[in-house]
């Protein structure tokens, strides 16, 4: 079936029904974890919220229904966790190619202009605020 066959206003629907049901609870989630990055948490290990972020992550991405995703916690004494997500290719699609994403999952300390408690779980306004959710870091590799 081809991009133009399918009904795109029942697919945009049900697009925006799984990020309403799914990805606002998971991202909501995640902020509220305040995981900062070893560089500005030197007690990243005993806090454990870099591993608890990754952990979410994992979680939820396991329970997707993909098949054969394969989700992995990789870390090691003194390195921060590292989520890896393997989903093979499948069909006339699949080749010996290889394609990364990589991004991170730990943030930045607020700043200025933002209050302390900006990282808390709760949304005003009917709207997600926090400077520490994302970042423009993460960038497709292909080998």
């Amino acid at each position: 079936m081809r991009y133009d066959e399918y009904d795109r206003v029942a697919l945009t629907r049900a697009v925006d029904d799984l990020w309403e049901i799914d990805g606002l609870r998971l991202l909501r989630a995640l902020i509220s974890i305040p995981a900062q990055s070893p560089g500005f948490d030197p007690q990243w290990e005993r806090t454990g919220d870099l591993r608890r972020a990754v952990e979410l992550v994992r979680q939820w991405a396991a329970s997707r229904a993909v098949n054969g995703l394969e989700a992995q916690v990789v870390d090691g004494p003194g390195l921060s966790p590292m989520l890896l997500l393997e989903i093979p290719g499948t069909g006339r699609h699949a080749t010996e190619d290889t394609v990364v994403f990589y991004g991170h999952l730990d943030k930045q300390p607020a700043g200025a202009g933002w209050r302390p408690a900006c990282c808390r779980r709760g949304a005003r306004r009917a709207s997600i605020r926090s400077r520490r959710c994302a970042a423009n870091s993460a960038a497709p590799q292909a080998r």
